[in-house]
């Protein structure tokens, strides 16, 4: 099973939004995926939004789209549980996804949030990169820090020995986009691809049925 997992250093970067294009082109091209986001953060009134969001925007059945925790807080896991996150819940989903599936779609938190006092986000994807061969698709929003974020990020994945297979910058449609800072980008991280997407913090939730010459390089990539 390939595994992507999509990984950013900052909340609301539009992660979901990448897993929503790479489950759309998945599924476009006949190949058996699934979502898996382990913990949904800051759910009110049952209301899992990410989950909804693959649900209304991809064409994968609901039977592919797997979340194993419902968290009400926003900050992290562990100081949103009132009982001990059982690990094996998670790595057990995997092993089962493993099974089943071509690919994983592995929509991430924080490398640094915890998931119990001694067990962080980083060491999650450490045991489910000794089930499956995780490659990280690093997801950054364009803003003032994107230089800063996204060289930290790749540089605590190489520490930690992730893969990362691409760079994929979300561009507010509203921003101006600086043409060297991205080629800028684009040199220092050779070979790692960069791919610049249109992208709203508010996008509507209407189904995927067509993307443009854009998205070419996450066709390639597939």
């Amino acid at each position: 099973m390939n595994s992507f997992c999509i990984i950013s250093a900052e909340k609301y970067a539009g992660k979901t939004h990448v897993a929503s294009i790479i489950a759309y082109l998945s599924t476009s091209k006949s190949i058996n995926a699934a979502y898996y986001k382990p913990f949904i953060m800051n759910v009110k009134n049952g209301d899992m939004a990410d989950i909804d969001y693959i649900k209304r925007t991809t064409n994968l059945n609901a039977s592919d789209i797997y979340t194993s925790f419902a968290c009400r807080g926003h900050i992290s896991p562990m100081h949103s549980s009132k009982s001990l996150i059982d690990i094996r819940d998670i790595t057990d989903t995997v092993e089962e996804l493993k099974e089943k599936y071509d690919l994983m779609i592995f929509e991430s938190l924080g490398l640094y949030d915890p998931i119990r006092a001694d067990y962080l986000f980083r060491d999650l994807i450490l045991d489910i990169n000794k089930i499956t061969s995780l490659q990280a698709i690093i997801t950054v929003e364009y803003d003032t820090n994107i230089i800063t974020n996204t060289l930290s990020l790749i540089e605590q994945l190489h520490t930690i020995n992730i893969k990362i297979s691409m760079v994929v910058i979300n561009q507010n449609k509203n921003l101006f986009v600086d043409d060297a800072v991205i080629d800028y980008l684009k040199e220092a991280l050779n070979p790692i691809k960069v791919v610049l997407l249109p992208f709203e913090n508010n996008a509507g939730n209407e189904k995927i049925t067509y993307l443009d010459d854009r998205y070419n390089e996450f066709v390639s990539f597939l």
